[in-house]
């Protein structure tokens, strides 16, 4: 491997071939997978089927969404396989649809003392949580509580963006990271977590400065947060240990950043509507650059946060309950 790559570094410095009278070097290889040629058979597949699962090396989010019939991407799972070569895509032509039907019946019985346009709410949720939680939002058509942790979870980063906004001066980003997404950070039991992560950055006085919070939401007939504040406690201590700056940096402080790193950019992916479109306010993803909005993090900033080059200035938590007899909102900070 080492051998085959100093002939590409050679080769791209001379501008010429390294081994041109002889087949033992291997200047370069291009492999090209044309996705394309089974645009048929993915249109076939989304029109007979509600949902369609792709588990493969080089068909991700990119070439589904680039399909002539282009579906709904609802979820994709990555690293995934011998060698976490594979990426799992869940998308659907119909399941929109099908969700948001099943989604306004169960929110008319669950509030039948609300008169609403049911199905333009659960349309709003859809959007929102799809970007947001696609996994929760897959089991919120199904039978449960989990249409319930969905209506919570959308109004909890309602909230916290409103209890505790981030500056969008100079430079920066935000990430919202589902973290049922990621049990495997926490212990193989999964342990006690909260819902969502948020990690903002920004640029000050040319140096990286990292916010965190982390909100656990509860949509239920009981002001009783007990168990929620250990959630949210379990959660911020995790994170204040793995994510500390310099001189309390922990030892996998590098791995950590990384895995963050790819939760973050992965959300990033999440930031265009079924429509589309592109709505701020939906997105999992933001940042900016000089204020100009940006597709992606600052190259300067990504780079200080690899290299552990910022400053922590807090982990904080926010519990989030809802109380549907009264639609009423308490907010606690943990």
């Amino acid at each position: 491997m080492l051998e085959q790559w100093s002939t590409i570094c050679i080769r791209h410095f001379r501008g010429r071939p390294v081994g041109e009278a002889s087949a033992d070097y291997v200047d370069f290889l291009t492999l090209q997978a044309q996705i394309e040629l089974g645009d048929g058979l993915f249109g076939e597949l989304h029109e007979r089927a509600r949902w369609v699962a792709t588990l493969d090396e080089f068909v991700g989010r990119d070439q589904i969404e680039a399909l002539n019939r282009r579906p709904d991407v609802i979820t994709v799972r990555t690293g995934i396989g011998s060698g976490d070569a594979y990426t799992l895509v869940v998308s659907s032509k119909d399941g929109k649809d099908f969700v948001i039907d099943r989604l306004a019946r169960r929110l008319r019985e669950y509030v039948p003392q609300m008169s609403s346009d049911w199905p333009t709410v659960a349309n709003e949720l859809y959007e929102r949580a799809r970007v947001l939680s696609p996994g929760l939002l897959l089991r919120a058509a199904g039978l449960g509580r989990s249409s319930q942790e969905l209506v919570g979870l959308v109004s909890a980063r309602w909230l916290a963006g409103r209890v505790a906004p981030v500056d969008r001066t100079g430079s920066g980003f935000e990430a919202w990271i589902p973290l049922d997404e990621h049990v495997d950070w926490f212990r193989s039991d999964g342990g006690l977590r909260a819902d969502l992560l948020r990690i903002s950055g920004r640029e000050e006085n040319g140096r990286l400065v990292i916010e965190a919070l982390v909100v656990e939401a509860k949509l239920r007939s009981s002001w009783t947060t007990t168990h929620a504040d250990r959630q949210v406690d379990n959660t911020v201590k995790l994170f204040a240990h793995a994510l500390a700056s310099e001189p309390d940096a922990p030892d996998d402080g590098s791995f950590w950043r990384r895995v963050v790193l790819d939760a973050m950019e992965q959300a990033s992916k999440q930031y265009r509507t079924s429509k589309g479109d592109l709505r701020a306010e939906l997105a999992a993803f933001s940042a900016w650059s000089n204020g100009a909005p940006s597709r992606a993090i600052p190259p300067i900033l990504r780079g200080a946060w690899l290299d552990g080059a910022y400053v922590l200035r807090d982990v904080r938590g926010l519990v989030c309950t809802i109380w549907p007899d009264d639609v009423e909102v308490s907010v606690s900070a943990a």
